[in-house]
């Protein structure tokens, strides 16, 4: 039995505004950082607000490279119904936001509320920069008996 795949891949790269939907649209992401000179990538709770991504966590590794003014990435990805992949990253230098910051009244009622509300601490990352792509991975396999 032989099988023979018939690859069609192709990669489009998102505009900003496509970038920026489908970060709005994310509830959950992959905050990477770098721990001791190694990458690591934690799950976290987001929201766009204006140029900026906000992220809840309460992990003291994240806090550290905010404090060591790192560059912080969030990355989010998800399908289309054509079975087409697509990913984003926002990146930038992370700030936090203080409990008096006018910010924190702007929403409620999704993940990223919730989570700072039970006590996760917000950090606020520019969109300094801001890219993405869609590849479509779809392809045809033959199978063939020997």
């Amino acid at each position: 039995m032989g099988i023979s795949f018939t690859d069609h891949a192709s990669r489009r790269e998102l505009s900003l505004e496509e970038c920026r939907t489908h970060l709005e649209q994310a509830k959950w992401a992959r905050l990477l950082v770098t721990v001791r000179c190694l990458p690591a990538a934690r799950p976290v709770p987001v929201t766009v607000l204006g140029q900026s991504v906000l992220v809840a966590t309460d992990e003291s590794v994240v806090w550290e490279a905010v404090a060591h003014r790192e560059v912080l990435t969030v990355n989010v990805d998800g399908y289309l119904d054509e079975g087409i992949a697509w990913t984003v990253s926002a990146s930038g230098v992370g700030r936090p936001i203080g409990s008096d910051d006018p910010v924190l009244a702007l929403r409620d009622g999704d993940p990223f509320w919730t989570f700072h509300r039970l006590g996760g601490r917000i950090l606020q990352i520019p969109l300094t920069v801001l890219v993405g792509d869609e590849t479509d991975w779809r392809y045809r396999h033959d199978v063939t008996e020997a």
